[in-house]
C-alpha cells in the first residue's frame, strides 16, 4: 500500500488529497479502482476501509496510526490484526468489537492476551469450534461454559471427550452417536472398543461400517454388512479383510 499527494487544483481548493492504494504503477490503467481517496485536512477517513488502515499502519508506517484506529475498531478481524501486529499488545479501543465475534475473541485470547479474556468469553461459549479450541488452547482443560454449545456438535463433542476430558463424556454422545463418522470416532479414539450407541447410524454407512469392522470390531460385522454390500469398492474392501482374518 502507498499514498500518493494529488494535485491540489484536482482535489479541489484548498484541500490536501491522498491516494492510498497497493498497486500505484497500475493508476493509469483503464479501469483500475484499486484506491481511495481521503481528505487530510477534514481527517475524514471514511472512505477508508479497516482493512486498508491497518496495512497502512502496519506496512507504511510500521506504527499506530491514530487517524486510521477509528474505521479499524469497527472490524473485529482488524481489530484484532491491529493489536497483534502494530500496538503488540491488548488494544482497549478494539476490544468492544472483538469482543463479539468468537473466533477474532478466542485468538486475540491467545495473542495478545496470552490467557483467559472473560470479556470474549460470552461469544466464545456459544460457538462449539471456538468454545474447544479455546477450552484447549486458553483454559487447557474442561470448561463448562462452553459445553452446552460444544455438545450440540457431533465432531466438537467427539474431540473435545478425547482431547480435553481424555474419556467418555455422557453430555456429548447423543449428537455423536446420530454421525456415523465421528461415533466411530468416538469408539476408536475415546471408548477403545465397541460403542452399541452408535453402531445404529455407523451400519447405514458403507465406508464407516467397513472401517468399524476393521478398526474396531476387528473382525466380521454382521449388522454393518447390507450397507456395505451395496458399495462395490467397500464391499470388496470388506471382503478381502474378513478372508484375511480367517486365514
Amino acid at each position: 500500500m502507498h499514498v500518493l499527494p494529488m494535485d491540489h487544483d484536482t482535489a479541489g481548493p484548498h484541500k490536501s488529497m491522498f491516494i492510498i492504494t497497493a498497486h500505484p504503477d497500475r493508476l493509469c490503467e483503464p479501469g483500475f479502482t484499486d484506491f481511495t481517496l481521503y481528505d487530510d485536512g477534514k481527517e475524514e477517513l471514511t472512505t477508508i476501509d479497516a482493512e486498508q488502515a491497518y496495512e497502512y499502519a502496519h506496512n507504511i508506517i510500521k506504527g499506530r496510526w491514530p487517524e486510521g484506529e477509528k474505521v479499524i475498531a469497527q472490524n473485529a478481524l482488524w481489530a484484532y490484526r491491529y493489536a497483534r501486529d502494530v500496538i503488540k499488545g491488548r488494544w482497549p479501543e478494539g476490544e468492544t468489537v472483538i469482543a463479539q465475534d468468537a473466533e477474532r475473541a478466542h485468538w486475540y485470547a491467545l495473542d495478545p492476551v496470552k490467557g483467559r479474556w472473560p470479556e470474549g468469553e460470552k461469544v466464545i461459549a456459544q460457538d462449539a469450534e471456538r468454545a474447544y479450541w479455546y477450552a484447549l488452547h486458553v483454559i487447557k482443560g474442561r470448561w463448562p461454559e462452553g459445553e452446552k454449545a460444544i455438545a450440540q456438535c457431533a465432531s466438537w463433542a467427539s474431540l473435545y471427550a478425547r482431547d480435553i476430558i481424555k474419556g467418555r463424556w455422557p453430555e456429548g454422545e447423543k449428537v455423536i452417536g446420530q454421525d456415523a463418522f465421528m461415533a466411530h470416532c468416538y469408539a476408536d479414539d475415546v471408548i477403545k472398543g465397541r460403542w452399541p450407541e452408535g453402531e445404529k447410524a455407523i451400519a447405514q454407512d458403507a465406508f464407516m461400517a467397513y472401517y468399524y469392522a476393521r478398526d474396531v470390531i476387528k473382525g466380521r460385522w454382521p449388522e454393518g454388512e447390507k450397507a456395505i454390500a451395496q458399495n462395490a469398492e467397500y464391499a470388496a474392501r470388506y471382503n478381502a479383510f474378513i478372508d484375511q482374518c480367517s486365514s
